[in-house]
């Protein structure tokens, strides 16, 4: 089984990367995280002053708690850093209809930081939706435009999130619709201004996908592709 094979790979490297760790420090930002979940922090800025992360904590703007965490449902938060360099308070982001009663996460910007883009989930009982990304563009230096779905499924049931981009015409994201190598799978499609419309999406290809689960695609500052993967 060859995604078993993986594992007992990954099993055996576990003593090289004891014993060759790089020498990256991890602190606990204490300031902003709270006893919920915080995930996928995204500078905002291109002083990276603005932290743009997800969180369920209590605050958010979902009523009840989201029956697959036991938490909050998510929103889009924000923390800046102050002039001595520490993080401030986080506060929702600012915004027509950028938080709602569903889930939103995984945010990512342009180069300009003009444009931003986003994962929703809905929260609709016994319903099968998917996530779907959706874009929204800067309104002044802090807040944002309401925001428009992008149509890149062919069903409802279909999930696509995960977004990722360095100009804003070229995103990739994660997703299980069908064609893909197992799981969920890391896709791309481009912007065409003209027709205002995004390209048929396309699977990145057995280089990057595997037949499990590839995740959260990033782009470093250098222009690498970084993400997390359970079948590498």
């Amino acid at each position: 089984n060859e995604i078993a094979l993986q594992g007992i790979k990954s099993c055996n490297k576990h003593a090289d990367f004891i014993a060759n760790r790089t020498r990256h420090i991890i602190e606990n930002q204490t300031a902003i995280n709270k006893k919920e979940f915080d995930m996928a922090p995204m500078f905002g800025d291109r002083k990276m002053s603005k932290l743009y992360f997800s969180s369920g904590r209590d605050e958010s703007t979902g009523r009840g708690k989201d029956p697959r965490t036991g938490e909050g449902y998510m929103d889009l938060w924000v923390s800046e850093l102050d002039k001595k360099g520490n993080w401030t308070e986080p506060y929702l982001v600012n915004g027509e209809a950028i938080n709602t009663i569903d889930n939103e996460g995984t945010v990512c910007f342009d180069s300009r930081y003009k444009k931003m883009f986003f994962t929703r989930c809905p929260n609709i009982k016994k319903s099968n939706l998917g996530c779907d990304i959706w874009y929204s563009e800067a309104k002044g230096k802090a807040e944002w435009k309401e925001p428009v779905k992008i149509e890149l499924k062919e069903h409802d049931s279909i999930s696509i999130g995960h977004p990722a981009t360095i100009d804003g015409k070229y995103l990739i994201f994660a997703s299980d619709m069908p064609g893909g190598f197992g799981g969920r799978d890391l896709w791309y499609t481009s912007y065409d201004k003209k027709a205002d419309t995004w390209s048929v999406p396309k699977n990145m290809g057995p280089d990057i996908n595997t037949k499990k689960n590839e995740l959260f695609p990033t782009f470093a500052l250098n222009g690498d592709l970084i993400y997390a993967s359970d079948g590498l």
